[in-house]
Formats: C-alpha cells, structure tokens, sequence
C-alpha cells in the first residue's frame, strides 16, 4: 500500500484568533453605518409617502368639491396621517380651492433627528426642487 508523505500545513491558534479579531473590529465600525443608513432611508421613505399625500391636495378638492384648507394639526393628521414619532409644524397654511388650485404654503416635518422643510407652490401644490 503506496502511504502519501504529504505534509500538512493548517492554521496556528494565534493565527485564526488574529483573523478572529480583525472580523470583529470590522463588523463593529460597520454595523452601526449600516444601522443609521437603514433609519434614514425608512425616514426619507416615509416622508417620500406623506408628501405624495400632499402633492394630491388639488386632486383632493376638485373630487370633494370643496376647498382643502392645513392650518392647524388637526388638518394636517386628517389629510397627511403622517407615521407615529413625526411632526408637522405649518409654516404658511396650505390652501387649496374647490376648483383644485393650490395657493401655495410650507410645512416643516421633523422625525427623529430629521428635519426638512417643503414649500408648495401654485397652482397644483407643486414640492419645491429640493424636497424631490
């Protein structure tokens, strides 16, 4: 019977545990970018849902037949139901006529350290450049 004396090299205990080690750091510096990349594209996204609510203010008053008027909390969790944890401060009330043209107005959300303002303007309630 041929016997193979082939020399077999593995890995030191010193050597997987320096290995060991690096992976951890690694994943420690990582993990936590990955975490706050992930709370800030659920954030965008929900802010993404609540201003296509708002962009449907003129859609939203033609098809009532009245005038949709935001100047007050109640307004904005009636007609925008934004996500639990944000807030919608009115800077310029949002009024928008029976007949679907908006006069224009600004909200400013906020939602765990994110804020942002957003001015609509007239005559549809179009999102200024920035808040696209």
């Amino acid at each position: 019977m041929p016997v193979f004396n082939i020399p077999v090299r593995g890995f030191s205990l010193l050597e997987l545990s320096v290995v060991l080690v690096l992976m951890s750091l690694t994943t420690a510096m990582v993990l936590p970018a990955l975490s706050n990349g992930f709370t800030s594209l659920q954030t965008k996204s929900e802010l993404d849902v609540i201003l296509l609510k708002a962009t449907g203010f003129s859609n939203l008053a033609f098809s009532r037949g009245a005038r949709v008027v935001i100047d007050n909390p109640n307004d904005v969790r009636r007609e925008l139901a934004p996500p639990e944890g944000w807030s919608v401060e009115i800077i310029e009330p949002i009024i928008v006529n029976a007949n679907g043209f908006c006069l224009g107005g600004e909200l400013k959300f906020k939602a765990k350290g994110f804020v942002e303002a957003v001015r609509f303007y007239p005559p549809y309630c179009q999102l200024s450049e920035d808040a696209k």
